[in-house]
């Protein structure tokens, strides 16, 4: 560079020593200096090309990406058979994402360079960028020919491919990269992946595991090693890969999402003081479903304090309750989740009972049996006073409820916070007669223990009473059907849920195909979409799209004005403000004159007199092209609750809070067959309404799936495909059923139930398209 600059310095007037000085700066990584040098070799003579495409490269390596494209068009200008400074240019297109004009260059160059390798690559990856797949794929595929040994092309191509579905080729692809570079533990994750999508799992988990043998704290290999053990039914594998990759990178969210969703189907043996400490780790990750992790707590607990069957000595349940009030994960099980495990709700209804008869006239309470106290308030307040209660305890309630009222009267606020925590526990604060007066008490005069409480049990209840009074109505609710069933979300509305997880935004087409690799989205999808939820009840459905998918506008309608109340407060605390409900009936809906490129309707249809009129009704709804979600009862798994339903019949159980507990206690107890017994595993046991909505419906109807399959095509609809119950189910259908990759041949699935006629306990719930000629 000094030999240079002194040339310079003696013939300042040549440019091309300024330019062979902006060359030796440039080597020397001082661009600054670089860029001075090439613009004044271009000063001295304007029309140095080389100088200017130099000078575009120098822009390029700044960031300068504008002066850069300038700079390269100058050289174009200039000289137009410049093929390096129209590679160069569009190369510098490509990063700035004018990605048509990229195209358009790199083709220029090929025009005059067919074999250039580079041209050949870069011009597939502009392609791929630009979601032109197949031409992306035919680009990499002739640098390949060219240059078949070359790593990174071949990654490229399986990228493409990978991509594009075509997941067979791109395994071939990264297969032929590590032939040459072996040791690429990039590439070897990448291979299990495509191995993985094509359900070759043992071939899948073989590579990841290679990849970890070359990086062992690599935590993508490892959660993807866990994912794949999942599909392959090794659920106590998976936990241990799963935690092995947060231990490398404890802020891995896919790991951590996937150690929460395999740990709902496995029951680990023994206690874990490490895993303990993961799962309050997931108590702190926004993007965690906090309800999902209710299953695992509640097996931690049990195996913490080696809770066996009750009953238990007094002397026992006063240690539980002790160290139960400095319990970080049984606090938060208790406020922040429905707690779904039967065992442990035989052991809180018993700490619950004791609570409440030991501080049941306490001038005192010490402030960490307050806290329990106030989470075992909420908790209660959320499973809508399911647990069973003694004869003793309903005589207890009621006087207490009478104290209550009578210190409500002489506003001795002190001493009614010390009876509101037990009272709490047992019954419905708001809507007891004197409930309203303590809304007009000041937040701050509680105590730090019950302020939250109080919030819960009673602020936010009264502020859904004054909501429901102003949810828009439109139309009459006429059909006798529709009336009962709108009556029984109004004593109960459902589901019962307390938050939703964050999540980056996706499209819906892009979400669509992660899970249906085959479907091919319309046009429509990636723009502004119109949604409608057919049967929203309290607002989960709908405000789960809205937080997790863009560019969605959505109509979210319910029988139910108390579902919808609480589906509004809701979407004001998320400060989600693209959801706006709606009381109307589904078979009313043609009145509105609108059309839907999305509906949902899940769990409502078998609900209706005719389903499949409802089902008609949503369909003429949705526009040529649309696509539907549905959810409809499976007739295989709902066996035991037909049984469950027989059983009440017989006993001429009314559809009331008391007539569930008396159902609920019988399972609960033991006493039950085993299939009833089977009844504990859903979720759905452990709330009121969903215990109502279960067993007690007025109204329900189950499906086969050859019933499934004539109404579709009965309706005009294409099916597309299941949201798969479980992380499993793909294994074992490709087990069965090897041929059916896009898993769409609903005669295979109907084979599929009978050999695991649970596997849709919770519902048929899938994706269908209308015909663009329907």
């Amino acid at each position: 560079v000094e030999l240079i600059r002194r040339a310079v310095e003696v013939k300042p007037d040549i440019s091309v020593y300024h330019h062979s000085l902006a060359q030796a700066l440039r080597t020397s990584h001082k661009l600054d200096q670089a860029i001075t040098a090439y613009r004044q070799a271009i000063a001295l003579n304007l029309d140095l090309v080389e100088a200017h495409n130099d000078l575009g490269t120098a822009l390029q390596e700044q960031g300068e990406l504008n002066k850069s494209i300038i700079a390269f068009r100058r050289a174009l200008e200039l000289a137009p058979d410049f093929v390096e400074a129209r590679y160069n240019l569009g190369n510098v297109l490509h990063e700035a994402g004018e990605l048509v004009e990229a195209v358009t260059c790199y083709q220029q160059v090929l025009e005059n360079k067919p074999d250039d390798v580079d041209a050949w690559n870069n011009l597939g990856l502009a392609l791929k960028d630009q979601g032109k797949l197949s031409a992306a794929i035919d680009a990499f595929k002739q640098a390949q020919t060219l240059r078949p040994d070359d790593a990174s092309i071949n990654i490229n191509l399986g990228l493409a491919l990978d991509k594009d579905s075509q997941f067979a080729d791109a395994v071939l692809a990264y297969r032929r990269a590590l032939g040459v570079k072996p040791d690429d533990t990039k590439t070897q994750i990448r291979l299990g992946k495509a191995l993985y999508r094509e359900s070759r799992l043992q071939e899948a988990i073989n590579s990841f595991r290679q990849a970890i043998t070359h990086s062992p704290k690599n935590a993508k290999a490892h959660g993807n090693l866990a994912k794949a053990l999942v599909a392959l039914g090794k659920g106590e594998e998976a936990v241990d890969a799963f935690r092995e990759a947060l231990r490398h990178d404890p802020d891995l969210l896919a790991a951590r999402l996937g150690l929460v969703s395999v740990l709902r189907f496995v029951n680990l043996p023994g206690y874990e003081h490490d895993l303990e400490a993961e799962l309050k780790k997931c108590l702190s990750c926004p993007e965690v479903d906090l309800q999902d992790l209710a299953r695992p707590i509640a097996n931690q607990v049990k195996r913490k304090y080696a809770l066996q069957p009750p009953p238990a000595s007094i002397t026992d349940l006063r240690a539980l309750a002790t160290a139960w009030q400095s319990d970080e994960l049984l606090l938060a099980l208790l406020l922040k989740m429905v707690n779904v495990d039967a065992e442990l709700e035989l052991w809180l209804t018993q700490v619950r009972r004791r609570l409440f008869f030991e501080y049941l006239e306490a001038e005192q309470i010490p402030d960490a049996v307050k806290t329990l106290m106030a989470a075992f308030g909420q908790q209660c307040f959320s499973n809508e006073y399911v647990f069973n209660e003694t004869p003793e305890e309903s005589k207890s309630v009621k006087h207490l409820i009478a104290s209550c009222e009578q210190l409500a009267e002489s506003n001795d606020w002190r001493r009614l916070e010390n009876l509101l925590l037990p009272l709490a526990m047992y019954r419905s604060i708001f809507v007891l007669a004197w409930g309203e007066r303590l809304r007009a008490v000041d937040i701050e005069a509680w105590s730090p223990c019950a302020r939250a409480l109080v919030q819960t049990v009673l602020i936010e209840p009264l502020q859904e009473v004054a909501i429901a009074k102003n949810i828009p109505s439109f139309g009459d609710i006429k059909d006798t059907t529709s009336q009962v069933v709108r009556r029984q979300y109004e004593d109960h509305p459902y589901p019962r849920w307390l938050s939703l997880p964050s999540a980056k935004k996706i499209r819906l087409p892009n979400l669509l195909s992660r899970a249906f690799p085959h479907f091919q989205a319309p046009d429509f999808l990636y723009e502004d979409i119109e949604v409608l939820v057919a049967g929203c009840g309290t607002g989960r459905e709908p405000l789960s799209l809205a937080v997790g998918c863009e560019d969605l506008n959505i109509l979210a309608v319910d029988l139910s004005r108390r579902s919808l109340a609480y589906a509004s407060r809701m979407a004001d605390e998320l400060d989600i403000n693209n959801v706006r409900f709606a009381q109307r009936d589904i078979l009313e809906l043609p009145q509105m004159d609108r059309r839907f490129h999305v509906i949902e309707c899940g769990g409502v249809l078998h609900h209706m007199a005719d389903p499949i009129t409802g089902w008609r009704v949503l369909t003429r709804l949705l526009v040529p092209g649309g696509i539907m979600r549905i959810g409809l009862y499976s007739e295989h798994a709902r066996r035991a609750v037909v049984m469950a339903r027989k059983w009440i019949r017989q006993r001429e159980l009314p559809a009331d809070s008391q007539s569930i507990r008396v159902f609920r206690e019988h399972i609960l107890a033991g006493a039950a067959e085993d299939q009833l017994a089977d009844l504990k595993d859903s979720d759905d046991f452990y709330t009121l309404s969903a215990c109502r909505d279960l067993l007690f419906h007025v109204q329900e109807h189950r499906f086969t799936l050859p019933d499934i399959s004539k109404a579709l095509d009965d309706l005009g609809l294409e099916f597309i495909g299941f949201d798969l119950p479980r992380p499993d189910t793909k294994k074992r259908y490709w087990e069965l059923f090897p041929e059916d990759h896009r898993m769409t041949d609903l005669q295979a699935w109907d084979r599929f139930e009978l050999h695991y006629p649970s596997v849709f306990a919770g519902m048929y719930v899938f994706w269908c398209q209308k015909r663009m000629c329907a």
